[in-house]
């Protein structure tokens, strides 16, 4: 119960709920749960305080693994934020309740999922056998739903990630390029490509054998990872290729950029067979920009393979950019956006 500011345990609570401050936290679940249910949840809430008999009263689904808030609703609590964290994390966090009695109990637990319900304690005393029954049903629907959530999320980033590298696969590349390119063509923004080839990539794995060559894939995905911007998108073409989608970046930053990823790939040190770290790559890189080469998704795909080719037959370990027969001249580029790209630090 909630007594002069602090959190005390009530009967049947005692072993889930410590005594802890109070901190003005209000709650954020999960924002795709919430998008899932919709206007549902508050009218659920509504509804079971209605049906219950209490005055205020909140619902919360909580992960046990995380001690992550997945879903919350509440009824007659407005200008009001309550917070529940279970086991080690702590217990209930509320503001402007400091004089009244408010409890949690467990309604239902499924795995590493448990629905708690909060409400005066005067309110929880008088729920009969029946109140009890309605609130598990509601319970463990909404656990049901929030379960459906949860694989949908999972179903949807497997089919746009690659497994081996944890990166974005060909199908999101295709989807983003789409994207990226409308973008750029409604807002007169820049927009550059990166193809990037691994040199030598099998004779790596003859070397090494295919397992330490999956792990180089990670390791060299993993680098490529923390060298781009965040907004910069990285994906795995397939095989020992890979992409760059720039956005807002013309031909000039593009370029700044590629050969960031390309000496910070030269430095890096992969592991062997042996799971020593003594073994070195180097990529080869074509780049293409929008609108400077390219006007469309195939065409910009097509100009930074082309690239990518000249520079695995000049010599690997490079990076080139389109011939100059590109059909749209390359746009202005001053000094300090062919150094620095905007985002990023020296």
């Amino acid at each position: 119960a909630l007594v002069n500011g602090e959190v005390q345990s009530t009967s049947g609570t005692a072993s889930i709920w410590q005594r802890t401050d109070v901190a003005p936290l209000a709650t954020k679940p999960k924002v795709g749960v919430v998008s899932l249910l919709g206007p549902l949840g508050p009218l659920v809430i509504e509804i079971l305080s209605k049906v219950l008999g209490v005055s205020a009263c909140c619902l919360f689904v909580i992960d046990k693994s995380k001690s992550e808030t997945l879903f919350s609703a509440s009824a007659g609590l407005i200008g009001s934020s309550v917070r529940v964290r279970p086991y080690e994390a702590g217990a209930i966090e509320s503001i402007d309740f400091p004089n009244a009695h408010f409890s949690c109990i467990p309604v239902v637990e499924h795995e590493q999922m448990m629905v708690v319900f909060c409400a005066d304690s005067d309110d929880l005393e008088r729920m009969s056998e029946e109140d009890r029954l309605v609130l598990q049903a509601i319970s463990s629907e909404l656990v049901v739903a929030v379960e459906n959530w949860q694989l949908y999320k999972l179903t949807r980033r497997m089919a746009i990630t690659d497994e081996l590298t944890d990166l974005h696969n060909y199908r999101y590349l295709q989807q983003r390029l789409d994207e990226e390119i409308e973008r750029a063509r409604r807002y007169g923004k820049d927009l550059s490509l990166l193809m990037i080839d691994v040199d030598d990539f099998k004779r790596f794995n003859d070397v090494n054998g295919h397992v330490a060559g999956d792990h180089a894939l990670r390791e060299l995905g993993a680098t490529m990872r923390s060298i781009v911007r965040e907004v910069d998108i990285v994906c795995r073409y397939g095989g020992e290729e890979f992409s760059v989608v720039l956005p807002e970046t013309d031909a000039a930053g593009a370029f700044v950029a590629a050969e960031k990823l390309r000496e910070a790939v030269s430095r890096h040190a992969f592991t062997d067979a042996d799971g020593e770290p003594d073994e070195h790559m180097t990529v080869s890189i074509g780049l293409a920009a929008y609108p400077a080469h390219a006007l469309d998704k195939e065409t910009i795909l097509k100009k930074a393979d082309d690239a990518l080719y000249q520079a695995k037959h000049g010599g690997k370990d490079r990076v080139r950019s389109p011939r100059s027969e590109s059909v749209v001249p390359p746009p202005t580029t001053t000094l300090a956006s062919a150094v620095v790209r905007e985002g990023e630090t020296e």
